[in-house]
Order: C-alpha cells, then sequence, then structure tokens
C-alpha cells in the first residue's frame, strides 16, 4: 500500500493537502506553500494546477511584490472532494456539499 493516500489528479503528489489548505483559508500567499514542500515541488504545483485550471494567481505590487492564490470554480469542486476524502479517512462524517456550480436566480 501506498504511503501517498492523495489522489493524483494532477502533476503534483500531494495536490489533496495544497488543495484542501487554499480551500480552508480562501486565498493565500504563495510563499505559505513553503510549508509542504521545497520551491521547487511548489513550482511545480503550481504550474500542475494552471494547467488543470485549479487556481487563480493575482499579484500585488504595493507595497511590496505579493502573489497570491485562490480556487477557480472547478478547484473548489476539486478541493471539496479531497476534503471529503480526508475526513472519511479520519473517521470523520464528510460535510454535505452543496452544488457549486448551480446557477444563481
Amino acid at each position: 500500500m501506498s504511503k501517498n493516500p492523495w489522489i493524483k489528479i494532477s502533476d503534483c503528489p500531494y495536490s489533496g493537502k495544497y488543495l484542501i489548505y487554499i480551500l480552508e483559508n480562501n486565498q493565500i500567499m504563495i510563499s505559505d506553500l513553503q510549508k509542504f514542500a521545497n520551491a521547487y515541488t511548489n513550482k511545480e504545483a503550481i504550474a500542475s494546477f494552471q494547467k488543470y485550471d485549479l487556481i487563480h494567481i493575482t499579484e500585488q505590487s504595493k507595497p511590496r511584490k505579493t502573489t497570491f492564490i485562490s480556487l477557480t470554480d472547478k478547484g473548489q469542486q476539486v478541493a471539496l472532494k479531497y476534503k471529503e476524502i480526508d475526513d472519511i479517512e479520519k473517521g470523520l462524517k464528510p460535510e454535505p456539499q452543496t452544488n457549486l456550480s448551480a446557477p444563481s436566480e
């Protein structure tokens, strides 16, 4: 059995951990990803998430240059599935999910 329980839906082996973290924080600074892996791995993860249209990247130049990451609608849906898997693995009852793609009236 593999030591990495995450299902690989992108080119990054830690996809679930990254996406759940972004989901729980709504928007993160790119430097926050240092909690998970080295700079090279984080760069690869970001490229993979962009390739699969899972994240938005925005930059702020003042007062200092900062790069922010947030989830796209698709990224949010994927992150919610990862969260559900993580909750099941921890023996928690998964939270009921809402339909994120439902049109608002």
